[in-house]
């Protein structure tokens, strides 16, 4: 497939060259050569720029912070956080991110979209997916799931890569207790 745009960003300084014609083989860019809109299956009509894709470095699928209260809804039922995920990717392939990094959503939906993706069976952008985030019980990190020793931290990273995670997220920063916490010795100590 050949696509013209008398607008494009290309290079490592995004240079803006004008009447191109972009080559496309197996959903990859094989070429980008000078051409008019007469040599291209598909035509970028107007005055529009046609530039690389974005890449989102740190995502969590289903937290959309456009939603106010979004931290609260974590706690939301499967389906409410499926359908927030699915509008994220829409919004975000909209945008011109065409690759994410999702680090860490609940009931592993990142990998399932990620495998709809792949299947084509779901347009979105490419996905890295890390499944559960895992954190101590009182670390930080609303995605994260609260884990407590080293077991539990094993069984949730051979369950996250038996389901397919690109990689593990570990969320190391310490947080404050949940506010209906009792204890009142809690301490924490670095050593150099």
């Amino acid at each position: 497939m050949k696509i013209f745009a008398s607008q494009v960003l290309l290079g490592q300084k995004l240079e803006l060259i004008h009447n191109q014609i972009i080559t496309i083989e197996q959903s990859k860019i094989t070429a980008i050569v000078s051409g008019t809109s007469s040599d291209a299956d598909i035509v970028i009509q107007g005055n529009k720029t046609l530039l690389p894709g974005l890449i989102d470095c740190h995502s969590h699928l289903a937290l959309d912070a456009r939603i106010f209260g979004h931290l609260d809804m974590m706690e939301d039922c499967e389906a409410k956080q499926t359908i927030r995920a699915l509008v994220s990717l829409q919004d975000n392939l909209k945008a011109g991110i065409t690759g994410m990094r999702s680090l860490g959503d609940r009931y592993y939906l990142d990998i399932l979209l990620r495998n709809m993706i792949q299947e084509k069976t779901l347009e979105g952008p490419w996905l890295q997916v890390a499944g559960i985030g895992m954190k101590g019980l009182h670390g930080h990190g609303y995605v994260g799931k609260g884990f407590s020793g080293v077991e539990e931290f094993q069984r949730q990273s051979r369950e996250n890569l038996f389901r397919g995670a690109d990689w593990l997220k570990i969320f190391i920063t310490p947080g404050a207790p949940p506010k209906n916490w009792q204890h009142s010795c809690f301490s924490f100590s670095r050593r150099g």
